[in-house]
């Protein structure tokens, strides 16, 4: 959104026609800071009206700074926030080593508890959708 100017209002009349029909938004950000590089205050707060009508909101691992965001508009219990801070960076250097939030969401709605869940992708969609394949390239030209 944070491309032009006024693009928030555009998706807000999208979400509302969407309703209209019976359609649902689907809207993702990997961070609640994108808001502060939208252009004015009335782009941010419509947008910032955006996260606090959804009815569900999925989190993947995420540091703590930006977890204290997501507070403030998603109740976590302790253990919740734990999970999802464990997700959000590897605990080794190692090349290759698998990031241990692949795939692993938490999904909440309301003030229910979270309910965690793992992606596993299929072997073809794997290889369809290998975002690695550049480190794994750029791993081979290592120099030490």
């Amino acid at each position: 959104m944070a491309g032009a100017a006024r693009r928030p209002r555009h998706a807000d009349a999208l979400t509302r026609l969407n309703r209209a029909r019976g359609m649902a938004s689907l809207m993702v950000t990997h961070s609640l800071a994108d808001l502060d590089a939208l252009p004015t205050e009335e782009d941010r707060a419509k947008a910032a009206g955006f996260i606090d009508r959804a009815a569900i909101t999925v989190l993947a691992g995420l540091p703590p700074r930006e977890l204290a965001r997501v507070q403030q508009i998603t109740p976590l219990t302790d253990a919740e926030e734990q999970l999802v801070t464990s997700w959000s960076a590897p605990d080794s250097w190692r090349a290759g080593a698998r990031h241990p939030g692949r795939g692993k969401y938490l999904i909440k709605t309301g003030g229910r508890l979270g309910i965690p869940v793992q992606m596993t992708l299929l072997p073809a969609e794997a290889e369809l959708y290998d975002s690695d394949a550049a480190i794994r390239d750029a791993a081979m030209w290592d120099v030490r």
